[in-house]
């Protein structure tokens, strides 16, 4: 996509990823070394960032949970029988992510636990938010903008004050939050 000031909603996580801009990602890992920022890696899935995506989708888009995830079935993968059953119904996924039964439990659970907090109708999800900053080219993508607010939704280890806090620091999301808060300023 080219890259055009403005806001977009519903675009695809690969889209987006497209635009030739500078995201707050980019610029805490280039403050805390160019060299790595320059031969980053492409980002492999692992346990944690697959529970975060779960966890992202079932709070934020539950209704598109089921074009996005696909629950494993519950198959004995260590017989014959069952990897034979198990590759069946990988041949049926086509893009969508497998996804544990367990692990949709446990989001489904936080999700109630927080269920006062989800957002409504009129909130907006998954908005994208392109802007010029100091005469570069950003983007940002905010995960819920409920008209006055700006959320973004984070897991964590440890969910205590101190815990939290500490993510905090570590992840820099200060600098994050301070980057989206002038990516609204920017597009009004």
């Amino acid at each position: 996509m080219k890259f055009e000031p403005g806001i977009y909603e519903d675009l695809d996580y690969p889209t987006y990823a497209s635009i030739p801009a500078w995201r707050s990602h980019d610029l805490t890992t280039l403050i805390k070394c160019p060299y790595t920022w320059k031969h980053q890696r492409e980002i492999k899935e692992s346990p944690a960032l697959l529970e975060g995506r779960v966890q992202h989708t079932v709070f934020l888009e539950h209704h598109k949970f089921f074009d996005e995830f696909a629950i494993e079935p519950p198959v004995d993968r260590r017989t014959k029988a069952g990897k034979a059953e198990y590759a069946e119904w990988l041949e049926d996924l086509g893009d969508r992510t497998p996804c544990k039964q367990d692990m949709y439990d446990v989001c489904m659970e936080r999700r109630a636990v927080v269920s006062d907090y989800i957002p409504t109708d009129d909130h907006r999800v998954e908005l994208t938010l392109l802007f010029n900053w100091c005469g570069q080219p950003c983007k940002a993508k905010l995960d819920w903008y409920t008209g006055t607010d700006v959320w973004d939704l984070k897991t964590c280890r440890d969910a205590s004050p101190r815990g939290f806090r500490l993510a905090i620091n570590q992840f820099k999301y200060y600098q994050q939050a301070a980057f989206y808060l002038a990516a609204c300023e920017f597009v009004g």
